[in-house]
């Protein structure tokens, strides 16, 4: 089994492959924000939202893709994430589709450096299908009979 550095190594030397790979992934949105606007959005996340990359990095933010009463807390983490004061974060919200309809995210984000300034790369996943389940279940669910 070849040790963990030359593992590195070769990872490292690949890099540029590797990374395309991960950013034209077709199952997860990729993106980076700087400020409050997206630097890049992978073709993915621009699909889950009906927009176009380029539209998206020309004057779109995270909070223009976020449902009213997530803004405050979602404008929060990102501001906390640019100052320093956390590295990476982890939570959900109801997204705004470019034809209106909401769409359930998660998203995982990272603090990290781009072009010798703050930034957030993070990946996006749609769990709409996911929490349309727990909430059809929550909702039909006989209750609990008592026992006497």
């Amino acid at each position: 089994m070849p040790s963990i550095n030359y593992i590195v190594k070769n990872i490292l030397r690949e890099a540029d492959v590797l990374l395309r790979g991960l950013l034209d992934n077709g199952l997860v949105g990729i993106y980076v924000v700087q400020g409050d606007r997206f630097v890049f959005v992978n073709q993915r996340f621009a699909d889950l939202f009906g927009y176009s990359q380029e539209e998206l990095c020309n004057g779109y933010g995270p909070i223009d893709l976020t449902a009213s009463p997530y803004r405050l807390g979602i404008q929060s983490e990102i501001d906390s994430r640019l100052r320093g004061e956390s590295m990476q974060n982890f939570y959900g919200f109801k997204g705004i589709c470019r034809d209106g309809k909401e769409l359930d995210a998660e998203v995982f984000g990272v603090t990290t450096e781009f072009e010798g300034f703050p930034a957030i790369i993070g990946i996006l996943l749609d769990v709409s299908i996911r929490t349309s389940a727990q909430r059809d279940y929550l909702n039909n669910r006989p209750f609990p009979r008592r026992l006497s």
